[in-house]
């Protein structure tokens, strides 16, 4: 199917919407070199979204040096095989959280509760290995944040956990992509990730642009279906942050994960 590259703000293009959850793929470019955002699965009866990248890529005569994605859901990384096969050079980017969910996905909708029984634990970690991971991702990451470029221009990942336990945000040219975060009040998926670990992560996100003394213009989701232009963004994330410590406040008893943090995750899968 024949789709056409989406300028949606300078730099940052939408390459379509794939899959039956239309999620975006996009490419994040700056002096001809890319990081390309995003493995969604194919939309039936079209070709995978890494080959429609790649002519786009090809057709402006840009180089995909990066590959990223938002949080470790199948809906976002079920093309991760054909991405590396299309992009062998591109350095492929995962906080270390990551394996920890993309395998699980494979066989769970990664949400908190699956996480936290105990029966699905042996599958996943027969399922996913350090091997595994060494041989998917070529630059894996501990730290917090993360800064990358683009031809001398900055990218960074925030590691910020609220709609799952992997969310990574991306910070480009004053777009802040949050990936499936819910912005405001109001959140669906606020038993997903603790309130207090959402939190924590709003005031992460919070510090790094007062650190940075960056100017974030604009939010966009990582489906693109929410592109926030313009807007107050710190506005949005403490009204973000006010409406997840008013529900831990009302609902004390909601699931949380205060000392449920990856160290742990990662402390079971891979034992040193």
């Amino acid at each position: 199917m024949s789709k056409d590259l989406e300028k949606k703000a300078d730099g940052i293009y939408l390459a379509g919407r794939f899959s039956e959850w239309l999620v975006g793929a996009w490419i994040l470019e700056s002096g001809g070199e890319c990081a390309v955002m995003e493995m969604p699965p194919p939309t039936a009866g079209d070709i995978n979204p890494a080959l429609i990248v790649k002519k786009m890529l090809d057709e402006k005569g840009w180089k995909c040096r990066y590959l990223i994605f938002s949080h470790p859901h199948w809906d976002h990384t079920a093309s991760i095989a054909e991405y590396r096969k299309t992009f062998p050079d591109a350095i492929f980017v995962a906080h270390y959280s990551a394996p920890l969910f993309l395998k699980m996905s494979e066989y769970y909708w990664t949400k908190g509760y699956l996480i936290l029984r105990e029966s699905p634990w042996d599958n996943v970690k027969e399922q996913c290995g350090n091997e595994w991971f060494l041989n998917n991702f070529n630059y894996i990451y501990q730290s917090d944040t993360l800064e990358l470029s683009l031809a001398g221009e900055p990218l960074y990942l925030i590691y910020a956990p609220k709609h799952s336990l992997g969310d990574v945000h991306c910070l480009f040219k004053g777009v802040l992509f949050t990936g499936d975060w819910w912005l405001y009040e109001g959140d669906p998926c606020q038993d997903l990730a603790a309130c207090s670990k959402a939190v924590e992560s709003i005031e992460r996100v919070e510090k790094f642009l007062t650190d940075k003394d960056y100017r974030a213009h604009s939010i966009f989701s990582a489906h693109g279906d929410n592109l926030f232009y313009d807007i107050d963004v710190a506005e949005a994330l403490t009204r973000t942050r006010q409406y997840h410590l008013g529900v831990e406040e009302k609902m004390p008893d909601l699931r949380d994960w205060k000392n449920f943090g990856i160290d742990v995750l990662y402390r079971y899968f891979f034992p040193s």
